[in-house]
């Protein structure tokens, strides 16, 4: 379940909650009878009803989604709880482009992006997409450099980076993930973690370390 339905299902128990004891308290105003009792749990039936229909359909839409569905959620939630961390300074994840159709994604996919305020330029961090392979992929560009006002060379800041996520995912994912190489310079680390180890819940905790990595290694000073 993410993070919003999460979210959405404390605040449905919660209605229930103040409504059941709305409903009570009128009943020892009332006082105790059979037909205030009847009438009762008559309300209370009528706001729990709806509620537990809405999470049980929540869960048979989870149960029914496709892994890899599962795990750009489960991914997408853990770059949500970063994003949290420097509210100022990263935004999304979202659209790289403002025509991004969310039905049939291709190239343009969603990111986690470094992006003051939400506005202007931005650079990617983390893209959503290869969370469906179960792949964790840190982006550092001259955009990031420049956004962050960092003087190092790109080559230096990458490393620091890559190293910094690459030692959080040794000590805290042991045998669970293999380094990958890539051909695209903005990519400074690519891990492909093991889904059937780790199921969703596991790869949120591992994106949120990662991320969490790489992002302490480039805003410390920041």
């Amino acid at each position: 379940m993410g993070f919003e339905d999460r979210k959405q299902h404390m605040e449905l128990w919660g209605v229930a909650a103040i409504v059941t004891i709305a409903v009570l308290a009128g009943l020892a105003i009332k006082g105790f009878s059979g037909e205030t009792i009847v009438d009762a749990i008559k309300d209370i039936g009528e706001v729990l009803i709806p509620i537990l229909a809405a999470v049980f359909a929540a869960r048979l839409v989870t149960r029914e989604m496709d892994p890899g569905g599962r795990f750009i959620r489960a991914g997408e939630d853990a770059l949500k709880a970063i994003q949290k961390r420097r509210p100022g300074l990263l935004s999304g994840p979202k659209p790289n482009t403002e025509n991004y159709d969310s039905d049939n994604p291709g190239k343009a996919g969603r990111y986690l992006f470094f992006q003051k305020n939400h506005r202007g330029e931005r650079s990617q961090l983390v893209p959503v997409l290869p969370f469906v392979d179960g792949v964790v992929e840190v982006r550092v560009s001259k955009a990031t450099l420049k956004l962050l006002s960092i003087s190092e060379n790109l080559d230096t800041v990458s490393a620091r980076v890559h190293d910094a996520v690459l030692k959080v995912a040794e000590r805290d994912y042991p045998g669970m993930s293999q380094l990958l190489e890539s051909k695209n310079e903005r990519i400074c680390i690519a891990l492909d973690f093991d889904e059937e180890k780790l199921g969703p819940k596991g790869f949120r905790k591992a994106v949120e370390c990662c991320a969490g990595a790489a992002l302490d290694a480039l805003v410390t000073k920041v």
